[in-house]
C-alpha cells in the first residue's frame, strides 16, 4: 500500500468515527433542548402581557365602580343634565381616569348617553361607528345585573385598536337604591401599555387585529401573514432567523371570538449563547481528536514519518528569497522519489512568483498614491527606514529632514503615545503578531500633532527567523479622531442639565469602587414635583426646574463631586474623601437651599439619601442601595406630611379602637414590597399597596369596641355586623380624594378565591391582584402574632395552613410566591 493511503485510512477511521458522532449528538441534544429553553421564555413573556392586560382590565372596574355607585351618576340616567358633564366628564376627569369611553344605558336598555374622548388629540371625538354597534347589538346582555355589586368586563375592536370595557349596575352611593341603568366605560390599549410591556418584557410588543379563518382552529393576524394557533395551545411561537424570534397569542373580545393578537419579537439572545456553548464544546471534541491524531503519528512514524524527514530537511534550508534558489536530490523509486521532483518543480515556480512579486511592488506604490496612504520601508539589518513622498506629504516635511532611522519616531511621535508605539514595534518584530495597527499622533514640519493610522509588518526574515524587512502605511485619521471627541462628550454629558449622563455615572463607578480615596460618600437625589410642574407649567418650566435642581447640586456639592443626572428626575453625587458627617451637612445644605430657589410658584424640592464606604472590602453597590433605600424613605416622609390629615386621623383612629397596629400595617406593607419585586410591581403600585396595608380594615372604626376586641368566638349576629367593616372601609375611602384610588381594593380584600368571600363573592382573577396579595399577608401576619383571641403560630405552621388554603380562600399562584418570600 502507497503511503499515501497508509495515511489516509488510519486518521480517516478514527477521525470521521470520532467527529461525525461528537458532532451528531450536540446537534440532535443540546441544539433541541436551547431551542426548547428558547420557547418557554417567549411563552412566559406572553403571559407576564396578558397579566398587563388583566391588571389593566382591573383597574378599569375600579374607575368604573366610582361612576356607577354614585348619587350624581343615578341621578344623572334619570335627568342627564350638562351640568354633570362639564364637572365630571371634563377634560381632566377623563384624562386622569384614563376614559376613552362613557355610555350610559337606562333601565329600558336604551343608550341614554355616550361621550368618546381622544387623549391623543385632548377632546372628544364622534363616536365611532362600532361603538354605537357593539353597545345597540348588546344593551341586553350589557344591562343584566345579578345585583347592585355586578361587574363585568371584555375587549372590543374600535377603528382597529382594542378596547377594554367595564359595565356595571348604576345605583346609589350606599348600594341601597335599586338599579337605575348601566355605566359603560371603555379605555384604549395603546403607547402606555404597549412602553409598560416592552419595559417588563424587554423586547418588542404590539397589538395587532385578528379574526377567524375559514378553518375553526385557525386565525388571521395583521393584514398580510396568516398564522394557525391551535385552541388548546392559544399560542404560537415563529423562529424568524438565527437572531429573531416571534411569539403570538389571541385575544378574545366579549363574544369569545378572535379580535387582536399578542405579538412579541424578540432577540435569540439564549439560542446563541448556546451555540457559542456549542462551538466550544465542538472545540474541545476538535482537540480530542487532535491527541488521537498524535497517537496515530506515534503508530506511522516507523511506515512514514522517518523516510521523510531527511527529505525535510534539505527543504528547510532552502533559502527562498535568493534570487537563484537551490534545488534538493532527487533519489530513489518511490512516492518520495516523485515529491522531490514536485519540489524542484515548484521551486522554479516560486523564482517566477518572486519576479511577479517585485513588479507587484511597484505596482503598490501606484495604489498607495490612488488610495492617500504614505509608504515606509525599514531595512532592518541597516537600520534604514525610507520613506514616499506621500508620507512625507501628510506630515508637511521633505525628503532629508527627517532621520532615515528607527530614531524617527522618538523625533515625531507624541510622548504620551512613544512608550506604547515602541512596544507596538517591538511586538511587530517577532512572530507572534501577523500585522499590527497603530493609532498615534506625529508631529508635523509646522510643529502641530496629526493622528495617524500606521499598520505595519515584517515582511522578511533570515534563515534564523530573525526580522530583515517591515513596511507599513499611514493614513491621516485627525478628522476621524475629531468626530470621535465630539460622540464621547455627548456619551457623557446630560444635553439639559450639563450633568455627566448616567453612562458616565456607570463607567466612573467601577473606578471609585477601587479607589484607595476613602471614605467614598454617595448621595442620591429625586426631584419632587417634577410631574406637577409639567403638568401644570409645562414641560419647558419642568426642564428648568430640573436645570435649577442641577446647580444647587453643583453649587453645595463643591468642585470635586462627581454629578450624574441618574434618571429622568434622579441625580447621583458621588463625594471622595468625605465622611457621612459632612455628607449629610451638604445634604442639610442642599435642602437648605432649595428653600430659596423657585420655578415659578413651585418651589425647588430634592428627596435625598446618603451612604458611606469607609473600608475597601465594602461592596460599593450596597452603599448605592443603601443611599438610594435612605432616599426613597425621605421621599415618602415628605410625600406623607404634604397629604391630607385625613389619612393620619383614620388611622389613629384604627389604633386606638382595635388590636390593629401600625406596626402589623407595616409588616404587611414590607412583606408585600418584597413578593411586589418578585411579581415586577411598577412604583405606583407599590404606592397603592402601602396605603391598601395601612388602611385595608379602616372600617372597624364602625365597628362597636365590644366586638371588635372580644376575646372569643364572635356569635352568627357579631359575624355578619365584623363583616360589614370592608364595605363602611369602602365608603369611607371613596369619599376621600386621597384614598379613592384603593377603595375597591378595601372592599374586596376578604373575598376569597374560590367565591365564598364577602361582601361581592368574586372569583378568581375577579379579585383584584393587590387585594389577592394583600389576604395572603395579612392572614400569614395574623397567625405568626399574638392577638387577645388566640396565641400565634410558628412560620412554619403558618405556611402549612396557607398550602391547606391554596386554591380555596387564597391565589395558588400567589401562595407559592408568597411562602418564598415568607422563607426568605
Amino acid at each position: 500500500m502507497k503511503i499515501n493511503n497508509k495515511v489516509r485510512v488510519i486518521l480517516l477511521i478514527l477521525l470521521v468515527l470520532l467527529i461525525s458522532g461528537a458532532c451528531a449528538a450536540s446537534y440532535h441534544y443540546i441544539l433541541g433542548n436551547i431551542r426548547h429553553q428558547e420557547k418557554e421564555s417567549v411563552l412566559q413573556d406572553i403571559k407576564r402581557v396578558r397579566y398587563l392586560i388583566s391588571d389593566s382590565r382591573d383597574s378599569l372596574n375600579v374607575v368604573s365602580a366610582d361612576f356607577s355607585a354614585w348619587d350624581d351618576t343615578l341621578e344623572f340616567v334619570k335627568n342627564p343634565s350638562r351640568k354633570y358633564v362639564l364637572e365630571n366628564l371634563n377634560y381632566n376627569s377623563l384624562e386622569n381616569s384614563r376614559i376613552d369611553m362613557f355610555a350610559v344605558l337606562d333601565n329600558s336598555d336604551k343608550l341614554k348617553y355616550i361621550k368618546v374622548y381622544d387623549s391623543k388629540q385632548g377632546k372628544d371625538i364622534e363616536t365611532p361607528r362600532e361603538v354605537i354597534d357593539f353597545i345597540n347589538k348588546n344593551s341586553r346582555e350589557l344591562s343584566q345585573h345579578m345585583n347592585v355589586y355586578s361587574v363585568g368586563s371584555g375587549i372590543i375592536s374600535v377603528n382597529g385598536q382594542p378596547m377594554i370595557i367595564s359595565f356595571r349596575p348604576i345605583t346609589d352611593s350606599k348600594y341601597e337604591a335599586p338599579i337605575g341603568g348601566t355605566v359603560i366605560i371603555g379605555r384604549y390599549i395603546r403607547d402606555r401599555f404597549i412602553d409598560k410591556g416592552e419595559h417588563i418584557i424587554d423586547a418588542n410588543l404590539s397589538i395587532e387585529e385578528a379574526r377567524s379563518s375559514d378553518n375553526r382552529y385557525g386565525v388571521f393576524i395583521g393584514n398580510d401573514s396568516r398564522v394557525r394557533i391551535l385552541d388548546q395551545d392559544d399560542a404560537l411561537i415563529e423562529i424568524n432567523d438565527k437572531n429573531n424570534i416571534t411569539g403570538y397569542s389571541i385575544i378574545r373580545g366579549t363574544d369569545n371570538n378572535p379580535i387582536f393578537a399578542i405579538k412579541i419579537h424578540e432577540n435569540r439572545t439564549l439560542y446563541n449563547e448556546g451555540i457559542k456553548s456549542l462551538y466550544f464544546y465542538i472545540l474541545l471534541v476538535v482537540i480530542f481528536a487532535v491527541l488521537v491524531f498524535v497517537m496515530c503519528l506515534t503508530l506511522l512514524r516507523v511506515h512514514i514519518i522517518k523516510p521523510i524527514e531527511s527529505m525535510s530537511r534539505e527543504v528547510s534550508n532552502i533559502e527562498l528569497n535568493d534570487d537563484k534558489i537551490s534545488k534538493i536530490r532527487v533519489k530513489g523509486n518511490d512516492e518520495l522519489t516523485q515529491l522531490s521532483i514536485e519540489i524542484n518543480s515548484m521551486i522554479k515556480r516560486i523564482e517566477y512568483s518572486n519576479k511577479k512579486i517585485q513588479d507587484s511592488e511597484k505596482q503598490l506604490k501606484l495604489v498607495l498614491e490612488g488610495a492617500n496612504a504614505g509608504f515606509w520601508d525599514w531595512d532592518i539589518e541597516n537600520n534604514y527606514i525610507y520613506f514616499d513622498e506621500k508620507f512625507l506629504t501628510i506630515l508637511g516635511y521633505s525628503q532629508g529632514e527627517l532621520p532615515n532611522s528607527s530614531e524617527v519616531w522618538r523625533k515625531i511621535v507624541h510622548e504620551d503615545d512613544l512608550d506604547y508605539s515602541l512596544k507596538c514595534f517591538q511586538n511587530s518584530l517577532g512572530k507572534s503578531v501577523n500585522i499590527h495597527i497603530i493609532e498615534q499622533r506625529v508631529r508635523t514640519k509646522s510643529d502641530d500633532y496629526k493622528w495617524i493610522l500606521n499598520q505595519c509588518k515584517v515582511v522578511r526574515y533570515d534563515k534564523d527567523n530573525n526580522p530583515k524587512r517591515m513596511t507599513g502605511i499611514i493614513t491621516d485619521i485627525t478628522d476621524k479622531k475629531k468626530q470621535e471627541e465630539e460622540l464621547r462628550y455627548l456619551n457623557y454629558y446630560d444635553k439639559l442639565t450639563g450633568l455627566f449622563n448616567r453612562g458616565y455615572y456607570e463607567y466612573v463607578i467601577e473606578k471609585v469602587s477601587k479607589s484607595s480615596s476613602l471614605p467614598v460618600s454617595i448621595i442620591m437625589g429625586d426631584l419632587n414635583g417634577l410631574k406637577i410642574a409639567n403638568d401644570t407649567l409645562g414641560h419647558a418650566q419642568g426642564d428648568k426646574l430640573l436645570a435649577e435642581a442641577a446647580n444647587i447640586l453643583k453649587d453645595i456639592s463643591g468642585p470635586n463631586a462627581l454629578i450624574s443626572r441618574y434618571g429622568g428626575d434622579e441625580f447621583v453625587v458621588i463625594l471622595e474623601n468625605i465622611d457621612s458627617i459632612k455628607a449629610n451637612e451638604i445634604c442639610l445644605a442642599i435642602k437648605n437651599e432649595c428653600s430659596n430657589r423657585k420655578i415659578g410658584s413651585i418651589y425647588v424640592n430634592i428627596a435625598l439619601g446618603c451612604s458611606t464606604k469607609y473600608d475597601a472590602s465594602q461592596d460599593i453597590n450596597e452603599i448605592i442601595k443603601e443611599a438610594e433605600e435612605r432616599m426613597y424613605r425621605n421621599k415618602l416622609l415628605e410625600d406623607r406630611s404634604a397629604r391630607n390629615s385625613i389619612i393620619a386621623s383614620l388611622t389613629r383612629t384604627l389604633e386606638e379602637k382595635s388590636h390593629e397596629t401600625k406596626e402589623h400595617a407595616y409588616r404587611i406593607y414590607n412583606l408585600c414590597v418584597k413578593i411586589g419585586g418578585i411579581l415586577g410591581l411598577s412604583t405606583d403600585k407599590l404606592d397603592e399597596l402601602y396605603l391598601l396595608a395601612r388602611l385595608h380594615d379602616i372600617g372597624k372604626i364602625g365597628i362597636d369596641s365590644k366586638i371588635l376586641n372580644k376575646p372569643g368566638k364572635l356569635n352568627d349576629e357579631e359575624w355578619e355586623i365584623m363583616r360589614n367593616h370592608s364595605e363602611i372601609g369602602y365608603r369611607i375611602a371613596a369619599s376621600t380624594p386621597d384614598l379613592m384610588h384603593i377603595a375597591y381594593g378595601i372592599l374586596t380584600h376578604h373575598e376569597r378565591y374560590d367565591g365564598t368571600g364577602y361582601p361581592k363573592g368574586l372569583k378568581g382573577e375577579q379579585i383584584p391582584l393587590l387585594s389577592r396579595l394583600l389576604a395572603i399577608v395579612d392572614a400569614f401576619d395574623v397567625m405568626t402574632h399574638d392577638r387577645p383571641y388566640k396565641v400565634r403560630m410558628t412560620v412554619a405552621e403558618a405556611i402549612e395552613e396557607l398550602k391547606r388554603c391554596s386554591g380555596k380562600q387564597f391565589d395558588p399562584n400567589l401562595v407559592e410566591i408568597c411562602i418564598m418570600a415568607f422563607k426568605s
